[in-house]
Order: structure tokens, then sequence, then C-alpha cells
């Protein structure tokens, strides 16, 4: 194996691991969001925060992706490498 792509194994891994850490922080933003949305009276303010919860929650959905499609990648690669010897 390459010293390159032991580098990306290593690289996701640690990709994956911050994210997974890092996913409680994501939903209590989403959960102190909500509350303002649901105690806010003004129409635009209501808006602009469901903008944000819904931009934070693409933001962890669209990181896990990026993550799971190397993983993807990466077990592709393995397949095709084992099937071509």
């Amino acid at each position: 194996m390459s010293e390159d792509l032991e580098q990306k194994r290593r690289r996701v891994l640690r990709a994956r691991e911050a994210i997974e850490g890092a996913g409680w922080a994501f939903d209590a933003y989403v959960r102190k969001l909500t509350g303002q949305w649901i105690n806010e009276d003004c129409e635009n303010r209501r808006e602009a925060l469901h903008h944000r919860v819904r931009a934070a929650l693409e933001l962890k959905a669209d990181l896990a992706a990026i993550i799971n499609q190397a993983d993807n990648d990466e077990v592709l690669r393995e397949h095709r490498e084992h099937h071509r010897d």
C-alpha cells in the first residue's frame, strides 16, 4: 500500500472521528435555534432562524456524506485491486 493511500485513510478516519465527536455540538446548536424559533414573534426573525437550522443540519449531513463517499471509494478501490490479481 502506498504511503499516500495510507495518509488518505488516516485523514478520512480523523475526519470521521471529528464529525462524530462534534455531532453533539451541531445538535445542541439546532436545539438552541429551534427553541428561539418557537418563542419568536417576529415572522422575519423566525424565517431567519429556520434558515440557520436548515443550514446547520445540511452542513452536518454534507460533511458526513463526504466522509462516506471517501469510504465508498476505498471499498471500490480495494474491490478492483482484489479482482485485478
